[in-house]
């Protein structure tokens, strides 16, 4: 990601990061089993990559988390590719965390404020 924020800021093009987790996940595996949490995981996997450009870098994160960076992709564009990927999941529901690349900022930064907006999209539906 490094290289892409490099790559972004030279050629003056945008660039979104997503972090979404899935919603109630660890009500699926205390209800259904681990079993079907696994099956849930390789879903949203198997469609992310469906709604995902070759250029993109997506991922899980960790848990129940996922990461998609989107190179010349504008925050609006980033959330159209969230919302095909919920229409997609259909009953499994996702939080997303949206943002594009600010002059200031680095690495970490950028992923703290996806991480941020995830949380806060989280928050809202508590």
């Amino acid at each position: 990601v490094n290289h892409l924020i490099a790559l972004t800021r030279r050629e003056k093009q945008p660039l979104s990061i997503v972090f979404f987790d899935i919603d109630k996940f660890k009500k699926i595996n205390d209800e259904q089993g681990h079993l079907e949490g696994d099956k849930v995981l390789k879903r949203v996997s198997e469609m992310l990559k469906n709604v995902s450009r070759e250029s993109d870098l997506h991922g899980r994160w960790g848990g129940d988390e996922f990461a998609i960076a989107l190179p010349n992709t504008n925050k609006i564009q980033a959330q159209a590719l969230i919302d095909r990927l919920q229409i997609d999941l259909g009953n499994v529901k996702v939080s997303p965390g949206v943002v594009s690349l600010l002059d200031g900022d680095d690495l970490k930064s950028l992923l703290n404020r996806a991480d941020s907006a995830m949380y806060d999209v989280k928050m809202t539906k508590r």
